[in-house]
């Protein structure tokens, strides 16, 4: 302080004698200007009072009304602490000193600003408390299926530190209760697991799903969850007693049946052996075998002939033959089972089984292109749905969108592979590529057009739906002409045409249709943007 104090000394004695040699440098440029003329002297003395009158003046005002703010900041400072204070029912000192003393203002400028900032960290870590308490609360009204109470404070918006002791307190009670729940849930989803697995059951629903896995979030625990647990538990409980009798049952009814058709023993034995449980695949096989019993011998030949006619049902399924096409095998229909019928089974077998192994890759392609459709339609259902705005969660629509491009691109590739596969079809084969019955190249046309038909009616209801809400917010003598879109019905078949020529310009389109003669320029511009048409 002293230091400080012999500073500004210094710097007051400087400033006088720069002062006094800049007076003296001034009389004795007057001198050599007016030499023994006082009045001009006196007149321009009288000019440099004023000036530095002025200045002097000046530097006052601007020293007060530093002093005039600092002061009204310490007022406002002295209200917030005098609020805080109230809302946090705590009070403190401002700095070491006594009422009595006296403290510069700067000084207790900053000591109050540190204050509030005090108060401010204490508001901050109620209020993170406070949340945090509310937090777990919620999670806990949720586990025992109960609403959350409306915690309500005394004081304003911060809680006091007795009512964050209290609103802890409950919350331990509730964890508590919470534990219970938790445990019971818990060893209700082993017990239904363990029932499952030896019913031999899939888990279809998301309770039987959560049953195998550590994972609650498809099947929260709550208290409403666990009554929800038990009854699916009562159920395969149930199913466990009728599977007991059933198969019971199935077993003796096979030992029987063996015995009439005089077949070995030991088959029986081993048989049995596989088939000891209740489960519904043990009561499928002592099922079947019962029914594989009752056939006699001479109809041996008719299970042989009928189990070539389901191999025949799945390779026309993976070929995609139409109904007519499965007719043309007139013999699947016969009522005779003869060697000849049987010779004529396994020669068609033999022939699809040999054609779909050379189109094999084909045959999966439309398949794969139609489930990557499906999927596309899916998520375009989706994002027309106003309800899924309010439904985002976790960037839901993001992911969505992010999925829609991938698909779009992933079906560009597939079809560009598809198209070379059909054309190499139909070159070997000399006929058309059919999906059951229907050509290929019309099917994937049509989904096109319709799929384009559906955005210009859209786009038309838009633009009906707009012109109507001008002419509801316009006066009438003042009616904006809108004009309707221009919309053309080759649009969507010029969208596939274009998309057909972008995979390869050297080779035709999927399919050739009269629409397919309009303009190409014209179509193209009424065409979306998109790897799909």
């Amino acid at each position: 302080m002293a230091n400080s104090t012999m500073g500004d000394e210094r710097q007051f004695e400087d400033l006088q004698a720069i002062f006094d040699e800049t007076l003296q440098e001034i009389l004795q440029i007057w001198e050599n200007m007016y030499g023994e003329s006082q009045q001009k002297k006196s007149s321009r003395l009288e000019f440099i009072y004023k000036q530095v009158t002025d200045f002097c003046n000046e530097l006052v005002q601007q020293e007060l009304d530093k002093k005039h703010a600092l002061i009204s900041r310490i007022e406002e400072s002295l209200e917030t602490k005098s609020k805080m204070e109230k809302l946090l029912q705590i009070k403190k000192k401002i700095g070491e000193i006594d009422e009595s003393n006296q403290m510069p203002l700067a000084e207790v400028d900053i000591n109050l600003l540190k204050l509030i900032d005090d108060y401010n960290s204490i508001v901050n870590s109620r209020l993170e408390m406070l949340k945090s308490f509310q937090q777990k609360e919620i999670r806990l009204c949720f586990i025992l299926s109960k609403p959350v109470e409306k915690f309500i404070l005394e004081n304003g918006s911060v809680p006091s530190e007795p009512e964050l002791e209290m609103f802890q307190k409950r919350i331990k009670d509730m964890e508590k209760k919470a534990e219970n729940v938790t445990d019971t849930f818990e060893k209700k989803k082993a017990e239904l697991a363990q029932l499952m697995n030896e019913l031999g059951v899939s888990a279809e629903t998301n309770i039987e799903k959560s049953a195998f896995t550590e994972n609650n979030e498809m099947f929260p625990i709550s208290v409403k969850n666990l009554d929800k647990l038990e009854e699916t538990l009562k159920y395969y409980q149930n199913m466990k007693e009728n599977n007991k009798a059933e198969a019971a049952a199935l077993r003796q009814e096979l030992k029987t049946v063996w015995q009439r058709i005089k077949k070995d023993p030991q088959e029986l034995a081993i048989i049995l052996s596989h088939c000891i449980g209740i489960s519904v695949s043990d009561i499928k096989k002592l099922s079947s075998e019962v029914n594989e019993c009752r056939q006699i011998q001479k109809r041996f030949l008719k299970e042989v002939i009928q189990e070539m006619r389901n191999e025949l049902d799945v390779l026309w399924e993976k070929c995609y033959f139409s109904q007519f096409e499965r007719d043309c095998f007139s013999a699947y229909k016969t009522d005779v089972f003869s060697d000849d019928v049987l010779t004529l089974h396994e020669f068609e077998v033999e022939k699809l089984q040999q054609y779909y192994n050379t189109y094999n890759e084909t045959f999966k392609l439309v398949k794969i292109r139609k489930d990557v459709w499906t999927k596309l339609e899916q998520l375009e259902r989706q994002a027309k749905d106003p309800e899924r705005l309010f439904k985002n969660r976790g960037g839901q629509l993001l992911q969505e969108e992010r999925e829609r491009k991938s698909l779009e691109k992933e079906l560009f590739k597939i079809e560009k592979k598809l198209k070379i596969k059909i054309q190499e079809f139909e070159e070997r084969e000399g006929k058309s590529f059919m999906y059951f019955g229907i050509n290929i190249r019309d099917i994937i046309e049509n989904e096109y057009t319709e799929k384009n038909n559906q955005r210009q009616k859209e786009k038309m209801a838009r633009a009906h739906r707009h012109q109507e809400n001008l002419v509801l917010r316009t006066p009438n003598n003042l009616r904006p002409a809108v004009s309707t879109p221009n919309l053309s019905s080759n649009s969507s078949v010029a969208s596939y045409k274009t998309f057909q020529e972008n995979l390869d310009p050297s080779t035709p389109n999927f399919a050739s249709t009269p629409a397919n003669s309009g303009s190409k320029s014209e179509n193209k511009s009424k065409t979306p943007k998109s790897r799909i048409p």
